[in-house]
């Protein structure tokens, strides 16, 4: 069965941003896991609400070596802010956190 995350991809992440992840080479419901991860750490960094995935937050580099993964992305709204992202994956869990 299709994976939930599979049929939303569409919502949060960009033509771009798709073929930026498609370069790296891990399964797609990891790299999925890693995207919206990326872009949920991006969303509670706001904490404004009111943001569309696909329009506010941009992947621009994306950067995995075994477990761990990091990303430079800008968040733009009223202003356009470069942030990094980290993160790791473990006992099937995925942790994300970021600094601007």
């Amino acid at each position: 069965p299709q994976q939930k995350i599979e049929k939303i991809r569409h919502k949060f992440l960009s033509t771009q941003e798709q073929q930026l992840l498609h370069v790296i080479n891990t399964d797609s419901l990891k790299l999925l896991t890693m995207a919206w991860s990326i872009k949920e750490s991006m969303f509670k960094w706001y904490a404004a609400g009111k943001v569309d995935f696909r329009e506010h937050m941009h992947i621009n580099e994306c950067r995995m070596s075994d477990n761990q993964f990091s990303a430079t992305c800008t968040f733009q709204k009223e202003e356009q802010v470069t942030l990094k992202v980290n993160g790791i994956f473990f006992n099937e869990n995925c942790l994300t956190w970021l600094y601007t």
